[in-house]
């Protein structure tokens, strides 16, 4: 895989960093809802319960509509 990258991105001699991906800082949830207010409600609930103090949240979604909602 990081042999594709280089060749796609057309780098060349690039500084590759590896580190563990065993993060305690990171959070890892897969939920399904059928409705956008049912989602949004848990959500709000789960980032106030796991990330507390925490900087930054990175949530992702099956669409950028699902996203803008």
């Amino acid at each position: 895989v990081q042999e594709d990258i280089k060749c796609s991105l057309e780098l060349e001699d690039p500084f590759i960093a590896i580190g563990s991906y065993d993060r305690k800082n990171l959070f890892y949830s897969v939920g399904s809802f059928s409705h956008v207010a049912s989602f949004r409600d848990d959500l709000i609930k789960e980032v106030a319960k796991y990330v507390g103090d925490a900087a930054s949240t990175i949530i992702y979604c099956t669409t950028v509509k699902d996203a803008e909602e």
